[in-house]
């Protein structure tokens, strides 16, 4: 489900964080690491990765399903709000059966492209 190597023109701050959800909801974490700022990153990629291994190791059928639901989930992107040189762009996640989550997502520009440098639940 996702469209590593690619080449296509430079993400915006909006797709960026797109893409990045999107290569999270898939398992995809070697394209979740080039979308983001690793570094500070590390944490939530780290945790995500554990949660998709632990699934894996249950039942390798439930990671093709979670895979599968959460990879037709809609991103809306709210707003995007400049914030010195980073963007915070504000967006929800609605996944099947009405599960929806509001967050936020911290971006910076960085060697040319822009990189997902937090994410958080919105206020």
């Amino acid at each position: 489900c996702s469209q590593t190597g690619k080449k296509e023109k430079a993400l915006g701050p909006e797709e960026t964080v797109e893409a990045f959800c999107k290569a999270i909801a898939c398992g995809d974490f070697a394209a979740a690491r080039e979308l983001c700022d690793t570094v500070s990153m590390a944490p939530y990629l780290g945790a995500c990765q554990e949660r998709w291994d632990n699934m894996a190791s249950m039942d390798s059928a439930l990671v093709d399903i979670a895979a599968a639901l959460l990879s037709s989930a809609q991103i809306d992107i709210k707003e995007t709000v400049r914030d010195g040189d980073c963007r915070k762009v504000s967006y929800s996640i609605d996944a099947t059966m009405g599960m929806k989550k509001e967050k936020v997502a911290v971006v910076r520009k960085e060697e040319g492209a822009w990189r997902v440098e937090m994410i958080s639940d919105a206020q």
